[in-house]
């Protein structure tokens, strides 16, 4: 009965941690481990695509036209107003590059599961066209599906460490291996189409809060945006999932135009 009762609550707590974890609205402290986690500093404006924004929570995305970013759905879905701010480094210090702009429509897919993140991108329209400059570039859609062992960029602006509270000020890239899809399924226990896994106890750098819609860039292109991780922790070696752009690249021109 005994032994009955103890695989119970050790199934129990397996399943408990190979769960899903997505965006929250702040950071919450956790783990004890060192986490882009793991990333280094970049040299300044040299991911030209890459959007910070403020909406539900902090979150990112990339810039693809003068008009359209393309972020994760999770961000936008519960908000009604997003500030984005283009051609940062330092996120917390007025640089002559950044500018911000405010949002003036939201697109999030139709099919978006906030309960299991299943189709999670969404589009936002700035108010007005941007300028571009040396540090203000669009990234290209993928042409191809990025296949598995592929070395890839994360960039982001999150927490270096998930037990510290504080996102990072400035931005951080860290190099990632594509996962085989079962990976994550096999982790997870549940199938996830158009994402792209990444198993963190490979070697590839980990994305925390603040680096959810960060870019897995690849030969010049962004392939994925950053949608969960495992709620054993960010430091877990979990498996992290990406939504795969090439995916989605016929649902967003047909809601830009491009």
């Amino acid at each position: 009965m005994f032994r009955g009762t103890l695989f119970a609550l050790l199934c129990a707590l397996v399943s408990a941690t190979h769960r899903p974890q997505g965006l929250t609205s702040q950071v919450k402290p956790g783990g004890s481990h060192s986490n882009v986690i793991g990333g280094t500093e970049v040299t300044p404006h040299s991911h030209p695509y890459v959007v910070h924004i403020d909406a539900w929570g902090v979150c990112q995305g990339f810039l693809l036209s003068d008009e359209w970013v393309v972020t994760i759905a999770q961000c936008i879905a519960p908000a009604e107003e997003a500030v984005l701010t283009f051609g940062a480094h330092n996120i917390y210090e007025h640089e002559p590059e950044q500018v911000k702009f405010y949002s003036s429509e939201f697109i999030v897919h139709e099919e978006f599961s906030s309960t299991d993140f299943l189709n999670d991108i969404a589009l936002i329209k700035l108010q007005q066209p941007i300028l571009f400059t040396p540090a203000i570039q669009p990234a290209a859609l993928p042409t191809y599906s990025i296949q598995n062992g592929s070395r890839a960029i994360l960039t982001g602006w999150g927490q270096t460490s998930e037990s510290d509270p504080y996102y990072s000020d400035v931005l951080r890239e860290g190099k990632v291996t594509i996962s085989h899809d079962q990976e994550c399924e096999d982790y997870y226990g549940l199938t996830y189409p158009h994402t792209i896994c990444v198993m963190t106890g490979h070697g590839s750098a980990p994305f925390c809060q603040g680096d959810f819609g960060s870019t897995l860039y690849f030969q010049g292109t962004v392939h994925g945006i950053a949608s969960f991780y495992s709620a054993a922790g960010c430091d877990s070696d979990g498996g992290d999932v990406y939504t795969r752009i090439y995916d989605f690249v016929d649902w967003i021109k047909s809601h830009t135009g491009l």
